[in-house]
């Protein structure tokens, strides 16, 4: 009966513009607050009820360049593995500045801290992109995305005062960094790539994918934007025998011209 009444208030103009008229009112006050950058006109009403969520990602969004609807997709997965109290740790490939790991990072602070995050980037920029990741790719290409550790680290440990042992920091090329971690990092419950190009999407799934527990998220933050990465997915989907129910985050854009990036899934 309420999914009824709920699908048909979604086909009503009337419906979806009062509820617009009354999210806009109520998240104006948030535009004068650090929040503005975070696409606030795409902030669910409902979330005006959890403040603690609204406070973190207040935090993070200096450190990312993610606004508010990927951000709270990587809120609500983490939030989901936590309550589902699904094994493993939580994973970012590509983290910039720590944003968005640092809110999967809160989240398992949040709910007792017995998992470790894990802040993967080379903080050198980008490497050189391959053919499969087509053209455009200058507008990211060199040290135009660069960052250091200590801007993950002035966030994680000084504004949110996550503990150290929880919220492991490594620097370097994927290709060096993964074959050697990856049997630390053990289980995982949360994987997110944010590397962009077609070579190291291709390298963190043939590394880490194994190592997703079932029930497990998987978080593409470029599969919409970069054809790349989409191609590296893709083709692993293919060599797998894989078809997992893809859910899309975003706006009318991108390589589907109707999807914008990130695509996520829940490993079966």
């Amino acid at each position: 009966m309420l999914a009824t009444v709920k699908s048909r208030l979604r086909r009503s103009w009337a419906a979806i513009g009062l509820y617009r008229a009354l999210k806009n009112a109520a998240v104006f006050p948030l535009r004068f607050t650090p929040l503005r950058t975070l696409q606030l006109k795409n902030m669910p009403l409902a979330d005006l009820a959890k403040p603690w969520k609204i406070d973190l990602l207040r935090k993070v969004s200096p450190y990312t360049k993610n606004g508010y609807p990927r951000l709270s997709n990587i809120f609500d997965c983490a939030t989901d593995v936590e309550r589902r109290k699904l094994p493993g740790a939580f994973v970012e490939c590509g983290t910039w500045k720590g944003g968005t790991t640092a809110v999967m990072g809160a989240v398992a602070h949040r709910f007792g801290g017995t998992r470790t995050t894990w802040y993967f980037d080379s903080f050198e920029g980008m490497p050189a992109p391959a053919p499969q990741d087509g053209s455009k790719t200058d507008e990211i290409a060199g040290d135009v995305l660069k960052a250091s550790v200590a801007d993950v680290e002035e966030l994680v440990f000084g504004t949110l005062h996550l503990p150290r042992e929880k919220n492991r920091i490594v620097k370097g090329w994927f290709e060096h960094t993964l074959p050697d971690t990856k049997a630390q990092i053990g289980p995982i419950a949360l994987l997110r790539l944010d590397a962009d190009w077609y070579e190291a999407t291709k390298l963190i799934l043939n590394e880490l994918y194994d190592q997703v527990v079932p029930g497990g998220w998987l978080i593409f933050d470029d599969y919409g934007r970069w054809q790349g990465c989409k191609t590296a997915v893709d083709e692993f989907f293919a060599a797998r025998g894989l078809s997992p129910k893809l859910h899309f985050v975003g706006s009318r854009g991108g390589v589907y011209g109707d999807r914008l990036a990130p695509m996520f899934f829940r490993k079966t």
